[in-house]
């Protein structure tokens, strides 16, 4: 099974407060975990209540390279009180349904931001138009082709591959189906020029 590089993990986890995946392959060690803990399985011992009922392990083969500390300060700067650093290198972090779903519109809200800053500003003039859909696994420039190749500006296009797939892997997507577009259109001609495909356009371990 493909899996996201280390690398690209620590990246992530550098971006936002954290990372979670879900795989079908419930056997493999290689992603991260999410689970939902429903009112049935709660026992006196467990206390887990409808308000705390997300929880979210990052394996520790993801977490080469990181600060491990420093991500869970992070999260609890955020909000996330219940972070927990295990034994075998892995974090589990626990939350209520609502938090979750306010961080995954947070990272919306991150996008759009960006595309505002960007359409903004002058270091990416050449950047005429930004489309994506809404669940960020497809993104559309629309640009001047020459001025964006050469003015630096491609460095845009893997900043909204890491926002995508950052999107997919919290929405609980199979690490087997991660798959964000990034295409670039000639604003004369109206023709896609390029595209990049995530995570391979990062790079990715099998």
């Amino acid at each position: 099974m493909k899996r996201l590089s280390g690398v690209l993990i620590v990246a992530l986890l550098a971006s936002f407060t954290m990372v979670a995946c879900s795989s079908k392959d419930s056997d493999s060690d290689d992603v991260a975990e999410i689970k939902t803990v429903g009112t049935d399985d709660v026992t006196e011992t467990e206390e887990v209540t409808a308000e705390e009922n997300v929880e979210v392990t990052i394996t520790a083969d993801l977490l080469i390279g990181a600060n491990v500390d420093d991500i869970i300060t992070k999260a609890k700067e955020d909000g996330i009180d219940d972070v927990t650093k295990n034994n075998d290198g892995s974090i589990t972090y626990k939350m209520s349904e609502a938090k979750h779903a306010e961080m995954l519109e947070d990272m919306k809200n991150d996008v759009a931001e960006l595309v505002d800053q960007v359409l903004n500003r002058e270091s990416y003039r050449d950047v005429k138009n930004i489309e994506y859909n809404d669940n960020l696994s497809e993104f559309t420039l629309t640009v001047n082709q020459e001025g964006f190749a050469l003015y630096g500006q491609e460095s845009l296009v893997p900043r909204l591959g890491i926002q995508g797939i950052l999107y997919q892997i919290y929405n609980r997507t199979d690490i087997d189906e991660l798959e964000v577009k990034v295409n670039k259109v000639d604003e004369e001609t109206g023709e896609v020029f390029g595209t990049t495909v995530y995570p391979e356009g990062f790079g990715v371990a099998e």
